[in-house]
């Protein structure tokens, strides 16, 4: 993800600084990459200590969107029907 936000740093930094809302003085190409990969990095941690803490409790780490439960079902049809053979 950090190398992606370096190689189109032009056209994303804009809106990475609109919605993380970065001081003005922070302008410099070095401080938003810095800026964005320290924000990727605390999203990680975040994510991960939140995992660790649903398998403790032994609950599913998110939520499932109507568009994924879409997609499963065209995943769960593709396989029955040309993965495993099934008429029915």
């Amino acid at each position: 993800m950090t190398n992606f936000f370096k190689e189109n740093f032009d056209v994303l930094a804009p809106v990475f600084c609109e919605l993380r809302n970065t001081p003005k003085e922070m302008n410099s190409r070095s401080q938003i990459e810095n800026l964005h990969e320290a924000y990727i990095n605390e999203l990680s941690e975040t994510f991960m200590a939140k995992l660790g803490k649903d398998r403790l409790y032994e609950k599913s780490c998110g939520f499932v969107t109507d568009q994924q439960i879409w997609m499963i079902g065209v995943l769960i049809n593709y396989l029955l029907k040309n993965v495993m053979y099934f008429d029915h």
